[in-house]
């Protein structure tokens, strides 16, 4: 198995996935489960993927899986609110691989990423 996320760290900022700018703290609370397109992509060593969590779920995480669907990273996300994975993928093989947020059992959001070298 590669070694897909050579590190992360998590932010206290919530974005927009479609502008990129940050939301205030009185939208925070009305938000739903969001996950953002990580970015860049393509991307060749390192991306960031942003998200949001609101306070009443259990459990989440983000599964990482390859061409062939096997899962080859799984993040626990234990921190509710918003924030973000930055993937350090210099083992990682060319492709196409897609990323999922699974929160209390429940697969809520699938992404494609573009591995380039």
């Amino acid at each position: 198995m590669p070694n897909f996320i050579d590190s992360y760290d998590y932010s206290n900022t919530v974005y927009d996935c479609d502008s990129g700018n940050s939301i205030s703290e009185g939208l925070k609370a009305e938000r739903n489960i969001i996950l953002c397109q990580n970015e860049p992509n393509p991307f060749d060593n390192t991306t960031t993927i942003r998200y949001y969590l609101p306070e009443n779920i259990s459990e989440a995480y983000i599964s990482f899986y390859d061409e062939m669907g096997r899962e080859i990273k799984k993040i626990e996300l234990n921190e509710k609110g918003n924030g973000k994975i930055d993937a350090l993928t210099i083992n990682l093989a060319s492709g196409i691989y897609t990323y999922s947020m699974v929160v209390d059992d429940k697969i809520v959001e699938t992404r494609k990423m573009l591995r380039s070298k």
